[in-house]
């Protein structure tokens, strides 16, 4: 490990960064890299407030969610949900820890647990709407390839 630090810093200052760079950069650690200006338990925080709020907005599209549906049990199904929602619950996490770890650098000020709350109920909405809306865009472009090949067939 110690040579490949070595080797990274020789790449910099080979590539024209001053030896002040390269020295910084051996200073930190992994995990402050990581995290930003951010310590890590308020990382940790922040995160568990934002997946309050997603959680808070994945239990309303429960609630309201079509139960005579062809696809959709009845009765709520746990291995339904995961398997009908892991994309979605993937990308708010990742998007979560993305905006959590980037927002000190972007705006310049510390990261507040009500910003926390609003992230997580912003973007899992954010995630629904545009799963809707691509599931209604690939029907429609399905029905509409079934009609032009039956237009087709008609001529």
């Amino acid at each position: 490990m110690k040579t490949l630090l070595t080797l990274f810093l020789t790449c910099l200052v080979m590539m024209g960064f001053s030896q002040e760079i390269a020295e910084t950069v051996k200073d930190k650690t992994v995990l402050e890299y990581l995290l930003g200006p951010m310590d890590v338990n308020m990382f940790i925080a922040a995160f568990i407030v934002a997946i309050v709020g997603a959680t808070i907005t994945i239990l309303i599209s429960i609630g309201f969610r079509d139960k005579y549906k062809t696809h959709t049990p009845i009765k709520f199904s746990h291995s339904f949900f995961w398997r009908d929602n892991w994309q979605r619950i993937s990308a708010v996490v990742l998007m979560l820890i993305c905006s959590i770890r980037f927002y000190p650098e972007i705006f310049g000020t510390p990261i507040s647990m009500w910003l926390s709350l609003i992230l997580g109920l912003g973007f899992d909405s954010l995630v629904y709407i545009f799963k809707k809306l691509t599931k209604k865009t690939k029907a429609s472009w399905i029905l509409n390839a079934k009609r032009e090949k039956k237009e087709t067939d008609n001529e």
